[in-house]
């Protein structure tokens, strides 16, 4: 008994996507450990350097922003602009971070409990994990998985990378996700039309 080709196609194209998401998944964690890797090296190698490469990936970050909100990117296989919006994130806490810790060193911010050296960048990072976590509407993630914050700020200059990257989520990455679903919503009328 033959088996008619468009039997096989579907299981086929099911097959594909699930390996085009594990391997964005696996991209992504990669990508992701790699920057936060890259800037602890270069801050504890020299503030200085530190403060260069954080800003290098500031400018990534508002690429990645940029790319989502584009044409292009509502054309996308839905695993891929999420894996912009996850990548951008990462970036973000990467960046804030670091931006903590910088200021932490120079004496200017003070946080409770204070972070160990060896330890700082990534109390820090857990900390700005957190607060992306808190923010995302209606999910109550931090609550729900019993996960409190690391660290807390004790005066306005701690507060201020708090504040920027709060900000950068509402009106920067939260936005662009908005644009792009609903710019995904409209290409897919249209292609179907």
């Amino acid at each position: 008994m033959a088996t008619h080709p468009d039997s096989l196609a579907a299981p086929r194209g099911a097959l594909r996507w699930i390996r085009d998401v594990v391997l964005t998944v696996i991209v992504c964690a990669i990508a992701s450990i790699s920057v936060f890797a890259i800037i602890k090296a270069t801050t504890e190698a020299h503030w200085s350097l530190g403060l260069v490469v954080t800003v290098l990936y500031a400018g990534a970050t508002y690429l990645g922003l940029d790319d989502l909100r584009s044409r292009q990117a509502q054309r996308f296989p839905i695993h891929k602009g999420v894996a912009i919006v996850c990548m951008t994130a990462f970036c973000a806490i990467a960046v804030a971070a670091s931006a903590s810790l910088q200021l932490l060193r120079a004496g200017w911010a003070v946080y409770e409990p204070t972070p160990l050296a060896d330890q700082a960048y990534v109390n820090f990072a857990t900390y700005y994990i957190w607060v992306l976590l808190d923010m995302l509407p209606g999910l109550q993630a931090s609550d729900l998985l019993s996960f409190d914050p690391s660290l807390k700020p004790k005066n306005a200059v701690a507060g201020v990378p708090v504040i920027a990257f709060r900000m950068f989520v509402l009106f920067g990455l939260l936005a662009a996700l908005r644009v792009w679903w609903k710019g995904r919503k409209e290409s897919n009328r249209d292609d179907q039309a």
